[in-house]
């Protein structure tokens, strides 16, 4: 069992959404994608919202993960509004 800690950083000025997005609730939120073959979410979701960051700020999302073996997890950022980025964690060691 593995504990996955993933922060979504901001690194601009303005916070996301910005002070109409968040009064108009128009800006659909990011999405924050775990997946991997042979690894099972034991507390938290395959895909977690992050509905607000604020400027040159972040946000900690953990997830508990079960892998039976060494195995890889992507982690991917999703939004139509902001940058997306992506990650591959690797569990039980360096291969």
């Amino acid at each position: 069992v593995y504990e996955l800690t993933v922060w979504v950083e901001n690194t601009g000025y303005l916070p996301y959404p910005t002070a109409m997005g968040k009064r108009n609730q128009r800006v659909p939120p990011a999405i924050v994608i775990v997946k991997g073959a042979g690894v099972t979410l034991l507390q938290g979701r395959e895909r977690t919202r992050v509905n607000e960051v604020g400027g040159h700020g972040s946000v900690k999302l953990t997830w508990l993960v079960k892998a039976d073996r060494p195995a890889t997890v992507d982690v991917t950022l999703d939004s139509s509004t902001v940058w997306t980025d992506a990650a591959t964690v690797t569990l039980g060691g360096a291969r």
